[in-house]
C-alpha cells in the first residue's frame, strides 16, 4: 500500500515539474492566457473532484437501500 500511494505522489509530482516550466513561460507571456489557464485547471479539477463524489455518494446510497 506504501509503494502505490508513493507512486502516485511521485506521479503527480513528475506532471507538475513537466508543466511548470510552460506555465512561468505563460505567465510572463500573457497575463490575460495565465488567467485563463488557471481557472480552467481550477475548474477542471473541481469538476473531475464532484464527479468522484457524487459517484462515491451514489455508490454508498445503493449499497444501503
Amino acid at each position: 500500500m506504501l509503494a502505490f500511494n508513493l507512486g502516485v505522489e511521485l506521479g503527480q509530482v513528475a506532471i507538475i515539474l513537466a508543466l511548470w516550466p510552460a506555465l512561468i513561460m505563460c505567465r510572463r507571456v500573457n497575463s490575460s492566457l495565465w488567467m485563463s489557464l488557471r481557472v480552467g485547471l481550477a475548474g477542471g479539477c473541481a469538476a473531475i473532484a464532484c464527479f468522484w463524489t457524487f459517484q462515491r455518494v451514489a455508490e454508498v446510497y445503493s449499497t444501503l437501500a
